[in-house]
């Protein structure tokens, strides 16, 4: 067997590494980081307040299946046992997305957009900004299990 995708998980205690420190590990070159790290304030300020509301909250890290393999139910799997995972811990669960497709794929599990913001990009060429969705699952909300 091959693998064809994957799904990494923050449990609650230990939630903190999320994308905006895994990019501020991943950008040690370039401007002072007062600068650089300026540019994630609106990520930070919606990961603060998700924190502050969800106390017992699984981070989905990041999620993904081999392009050849989309289309085949991969990525559902994945996401109904990180969803069951939750709920056998009885927490809730959040991400982000900038991807306006993917924010369906994620309602059909029972997460709901709990911000929309725009991040700055400089890093990106020719991007300045993208669009942003923060979503969470409160515990037993999928809709596809």
């Amino acid at each position: 067997e091959k693998i064809v995708g994957g799904v990494s998980l923050a449990p609650p205690e230990n939630n903190k590494l999320t994308f905006l420190v895994i990019m501020k590990m991943m950008l040690k070159c370039g401007p002072p980081p007062t600068s650089r790290f300026n540019y994630f304030q609106p990520l930070e300020k919606v990961q603060h307040d998700i924190r502050k509301k969800y106390r017992k909250c699984w981070y989905i890290q990041t999620i993904g299946v081999l392009s050849s393999m989309k289309g085949k139910g991969f990525g559902s799997r994945l996401m109904k046992t990180a969803c069951q995972l939750a709920d056998i811990e009885h927490c809730d669960m959040w991400l982000e997305t900038e991807s306006e497709r993917l924010v369906k794929f994620y309602q059909g599990f029972g997460f709901v957009v709990f911000r929309q913001f725009k991040l700055k990009v400089p890093f990106r060429p020719g991007l300045d900004t993208c669009t942003m969705w923060a979503m969470v699952r409160e515990q037993n909300s999928s809709e596809k299990q």
